[in-house]
């Protein structure tokens, strides 16, 4: 049932504040940097980068990063795979409201091949042929992640062709047919923490967008209709998740390229 937002999404922080420490040298994809005006450890792109990373010296130095650093690794890969590659997982990102209140969240997608049946707003395909939402829902690691998160957010998405509102009402349709699937999961959810389950109505796709060198980059249809789950585990009391949640997903480069920042609504409701 939909209820009040604005009431339900101010929660109790359930973890403390994260320690990073020293650390260390290059990493595949970057070197470490302190943000200037900030403190915090971030991952450039300089020619530290390109320091050998076959040698002992770099080996320990990187399990060095990894122990101190953990899940923020801000070099670490983009999206993760969980379950043989069903999900995918992106790195911890943080968002804050309008107060200032912070949490983290993570991003889970379904593997490419994934995506709502066109036109429907409850059958999933995998390479153009169906698959058991129920299997997908219960994959065990995404599950193990889900029951230990303070709150889930369910969004629902539409493919650009066809008339706008009716779009918009399927993406609709596809967030109550999430959120109604993590509130059965929450319910196997072993004793402890209970996530609270949101849904987020992304509506349909925008129009086609054009790359730096005019070419189309408009993600086809089929990519269009993701599956997306969006989790937090660590966050300030009082946060508005909504704003929070808004505001940190404008910062996150995985999030734009999955096209999620082109979709023309972000209704938020509980569940």
């Amino acid at each position: 049932m939909v209820g009040n937002f604005g009431g339900i999404c101010r929660l109790m922080a359930m973890t403390g504040p994260l320690l990073l420490g020293i650390f260390g040298v290059a990493t595949a994809q970057g070197s470490y940097g302190i943000e200037y005006g900030t403190g915090r450890v971030i991952c450039t792109d300089d020619a530290d980068s390109q320091l050998d990373q076959t040698g002992d010296d770099y080996a320990a130095s990187r399990a060095w990063d990894a122990y101190v650093l953990g899940e923020d690794d801000p070099c670490a890969n983009e999206l993760t795979d969980l379950d043989k590659g069903v999900w995918k997982q992106s790195r911890p990102f943080a968002g804050a409201d309008e107060a200032g209140r912070s949490a983290k969240f993570r991003i889970y997608v379904l593997h490419d091949a994934y995506n709502w049946v066109s036109g429907s707003a409850t059958e999933i395909e995998k390479d153009g042929q169906p698959v058991s939402p129920a299997s997908i829902f219960s994959a065990p690691n995404f599950n193990a992640r889900f029951c230990s998160a303070n709150a889930a957010f369910g969004m629902g998405t539409s493919s650009s062709d066809g008339a706008t509102a009716a779009n918009n009402a399927t993406a609709k349709k596809r967030t109550e047919t999430v959120s109604t699937a993590l509130t059965f999961v929450r319910d196997a959810c072993e004793e402890g923490r209970v996530p609270i389950v949101f849904g987020v109505n992304l509506g349909e796709h925008a129009e086609r967008v054009a790359c730096d060198d005019g070419s189309d980059c408009t993600p086809p249809l089929a990519d269009q209709r993701r599956l997306i789950i969006i989790a937090t585990d660590d966050l300030a009391v009082d946060t508005n998740l909504a704003q929070a949640l808004s505001s940190g997903l404008r910062e996150q480069d995985v999030f734009k390229s999955l096209g999620v920042d082109r979709y023309s609504l972000f209704d938020v409701n509980s569940y």
